[in-house]
């Protein structure tokens, strides 16, 4: 079994800072540490886990996590380290550590900046610096590949594609066959969690009128965390679809299954790219209309439907489309169900080992 202790006798050390291995708390890249820990275990890779802890504010982060983290890593332990994030790796980088590899999840910072101007600038400069000094990065998706070759000057050989890996069980919904339905309204879902702008859906809303003249009965449901739900509903009264759309508030994970296996199609035009709940909505088998944004089309694939961003218009054609081809619906789900098979956690450890061992190998 693989050590998590942080001895000087590991050539392999695994920094999560900010995050933490845990699965439970809703944040992707702690799920991703969580599947690294668990799969160095798995296959005897002895590693050390540098000292992490979950922080409650960027303010907390900054005046605590920092000085934790500086002196954990002062002198620079021997080895490789891994960062599994721009923040971790740029630590890594400001202390001189000649020897580290960095995930860099995506590049959303540089496309969606007027969102969080501040946080955003932060993680530029973390991507920026630990991007240029790492030994070797790992990147979720060819798209981040080519942005980081094509606006921040990184050689190609030093990245390596790495698609993130996904337990099925942990996506909060099961693939079961969805059950008939008690009346047949055409039902559209979309999950905005705590940000629905920034996942496009004003978009969505914008759409509907579009819908509803060509699918009279047709109704959203639009979920999103309850902060967010007045903006939202004052926005479907201006566009005179309030009747069409249910606002249930933040859906959580027990009920989620069900939720999707009842919609007819999952719209999610979002404005960040990639999101757990696209793989969610193809596990269970619900079709899939998402946006032209970042790495969304890379990872949908074929697998679902892709609408041009900012355009609900045109997005509303496409769900028209589907609402009135069964078949093609059909198709889709089988295609989604494929879909998620790619994004298996023993094909990410595998290679992400892989990269381990070529940077120890020179």
């Amino acid at each position: 079994m693989g050590s998590t202790t942080s001895s000087s006798s590991h050539q392999l050390r695994l920094l999560g800072y900010p995050y933490v291995p845990d699965p439970g708390t809703g944040r992707g890249i702690d799920r991703y540490l969580h599947y690294l820990v668990e799969g160095c275990r798995q296959r005897g890779v002895e590693f050390g886990l540098l000292p992490t802890r979950q922080y409650n504010t960027h303010a907390e982060q900054l005046l605590r996590g920092e000085p934790s983290v500086l002196r954990a890593l002062h002198p620079p332990p021997p080895g490789v380290v891994h960062a599994v994030s721009p923040v971790g790796g740029r630590v890594l980088a400001v202390l001189g550590h000649s020897c580290f590899v960095t995930t860099i999840h995506d590049v959303m910072p540089f496309h969606f900046w007027r969102a969080h101007p501040a946080r955003y600038t932060f993680l530029r400069w973390c991507i920026t610096l630990s991007a240029r000094r790492s030994v070797r990065i790992i990147v979720t998706f060819q798209f981040n590949k080519n942005y980081l070759v094509e606006h921040l000057g990184v050689p190609e050989h030093k990245i390596d594609v790495v698609p993130i890996g996904v337990d099925p069980q942990t996506l909060g919904v099961d693939g079961s066959t969805a059950t008939a339905r008690e009346d047949d309204i055409p039902r559209l879902l979309f999950l905005g969690s705590w940000n629905p702008f920034e996942r496009g859906g004003d978009l969505v809303l914008r759409s509907m009128p579009d819908i509803i003249r060509e699918v009279p009965r047709a109704r959203l449901i639009f979920s999103c965390a309850s902060r967010s739900i007045p903006a939202m509903r004052e926005l479907a009264r201006s566009l005179h679809i309030e009747l069409a759309v249910d606002f249930p508030g933040f859906i959580p994970e027990g009920s989620l299954g069900s939720v999707l296996r009842g919609a007819d199609v999952f719209v999610y035009p979002s404005r960040i790219g990639f999101s757990a709940s696209v793989l969610q909505a193809m596990h269970v088998g619900t079709p899939v209309v998402a946006g032209d944004c970042l790495d969304m089309p890379e990872f949908v694939s074929d697998s679902g439907v892709i609408s041009p961003m900012e355009d609900p218009s045109k997005m509303a054609r496409l769900i028209i489309g589907l609402l009135h081809d069964r078949d093609q619906r059909r198709r889709l789900a089988e295609k989604g169900k494929r879909r998620v098979g790619d994004f298996s956690i023993d094909q990410m450890i595998g290679r992400t080992l892989e990269v381990y061992h070529q940077v120890m190998s020179k």
